[in-house]
Formats: C-alpha cells, sequence, structure tokens
C-alpha cells in the first residue's frame, strides 16, 4: 500500500516539465547518499515519514510525509542576471499541479495535500546546492496489521 503511493508519487514526478527550458527532472527515491552529479535537473523523494491514528477494526488513518526536492544548477554569481529563486520561481507551482492530477494517488489514498513548499540550500560536498523543496500530507486508510493492504 503504502510502496504503490510511493510509487504513484515516483511516477507523476516524471512526468513533470519544469525549468530549465521545459525539461523533465530525473526522478529518485532517498538514498543513504545523494550523488547528483551531471544529473539536473534533479528531483529526490524523501520519505515516507508516517504518523498513525488507529480506527476501529484494526484500520489506521495514517498521514503519509514526503518531501519533494528539485535541485538545479545555476550560477547567479553575476548580479548582471536573474537570482536562481527569480529563474525557479514557477517550479513548486509545477510540482504542485503535477501532484495534483491525482490527489488518489492511483485509488490508493484519500487525499494528497501540499503542507508547504520553497527555496533552500544545503551543503553537499563542500558546495551550497539550491532546491526547491515541496511537503505533501497523503492521508490513506492502512491495515494496522499489515501496512503493504489496503484497509
Amino acid at each position: 500500500m503504502i510502496r504503490d503511493i510511493t510509487n504513484n508519487l515516483k511516477t507523476a514526478m516524471e512526468g513533470l516539465v519544469s525549468y530549465p527550458n521545459n525539461s523533465s527532472p530525473t526522478v529518485e527515491l532517498e538514498r543513504f547518499y545523494l550523488k547528483i552529479g551531471t544529473r539536473y535537473p534533479f528531483l529526490e523523494i524523501e520519505g515516507p515519514y508516517t504518523s498513525i491514528e488507529l480506527d476501529s477494526y484494526n484500520v489506521a488513518k495514517s498521514t503519509l510525509e514526503y518531501v519533494l526536492r528539485y535541485y538545479v544548477t545555476y550560477n547567479d554569481e553575476n548580479q548582471s542576471i536573474d537570482e536562481i529563486t527569480q529563474v525557479t520561481r514557477n517550479v513548486s507551482g509545477d510540482i504542485i499541479k503535477q501532484v495534483k492530477l491525482d490527489t488518489t494517488r492511483g485509488g490508493n489514498a484519500i487525499v494528497t495535500k501540499i503542507a508547504g513548499y520553497g527555496p533552500a540550500f544545503e551543503e553537499m560536498e563542500n558546495q551550497l546546492e539550491f532546491y526547491i523543496y515541496v511537503v505533501l500530507e497523503v492521508l490513506a486508510r492502512i491495515d494496522a496489521k499489515d501496512p503493504t493492504y489496503l484497509g
């Protein structure tokens, strides 16, 4: 069940077209070591981080939180060009539109909500990496005894 939701989200992101030049990103699930190399744009799906609220008959109403990180390569050190936050201003909207094409994640979830989004930086291999993040909350009913089955 959770795997199906994650796979649906990955497939949806593989259909994303955004910055730069209306290109599609390389999409991967979270890894222990993130190695982007030259695979920009790059979208990493982190999670799910799960919170569970038990209902009756061992069916759990679960919230699965995912963080989508969209990495781009762009050097705005030259002040005569636009800032990276300006040239990527539509990326979070493009990701959200792609997520909202199917809020049930292929019929496996009750609803998918956007919990937050914005630009951020992180240090990776002694250099700063810029990314756009989108936080998703997927509400689903999952069998509390076996999360692989639909509850």
